[in-house]
């Protein structure tokens, strides 16, 4: 029922605040964190995560590996596409990731966005097309959390994705 996904939701939201908080102070990153909600900053059940981003440079592939073992090593099922055996459909791994995940982190930097809006077909794009039609067809959807990592929100994410409320490292 709608209440019971919400509550799950809520419930992975809360649990990834406090592992983004802990990630970042592992990164000796500022992250403001007056920014986050702190009253909902409490131990919760943890549920399954899609990580969406761009190989921008190995350096950025590298920060994101970490932060996806970071999730793993605190009980969060990953949903991560360096996990993959050779050889996987990742088409098919895209899909079922994003729909099956309770949340879907997407991590935003200039080129996330470029890829988005480029004519041929990236895994990002593909991404974005079921991230989108997943919001249009419920525009309410709280499942999508941007994470921006670099640049602004309106210059890291599709339109759909950057006026939501994130978390901005």
């Amino acid at each position: 029922n709608i209440s019971y996904l919400n509550g799950v939701i809520s419930s992975v939201k809360t649990t990834l605040i406090n592992i983004l908080i802990q990630f970042v102070q592992e990164q000796n990153s500022m992250l403001d964190t007056s920014k986050l909600n702190t009253e909902i900053l409490l131990d919760t059940e943890y549920k399954s995560v899609f990580i969406s981003y761009s190989y921008d440079n190995h350096s950025h592939e590298q920060w994101v590996k970490h932060f996806a073992d970071t999730l793993k090593a605190y009980g969060v099922k990953t949903i991560f596409d360096k996990d993959l055996p050779y050889g996987s459909d990742l088409s098919s791994f895209m899909v079922k990731g994003i729909q099956d995940a309770d949340v879907v982190l997407v991590v935003g930097t200039p080129t996330y966005l470029q890829k988005t809006q480029q004519s041929e077909t990236t895994g990002v794009k593909f991404e974005d097309v079921i991230i989108t039609n997943s919001l249009m067809v419920n525009i309410d959807a709280n499942k999508f959390i941007p994470i921006l990592r670099q640049g602004t929100y309106s210059g890291s994410f599709p339109l759909l994705l950057s006026h939501r409320k994130g978390i901005d490292f």
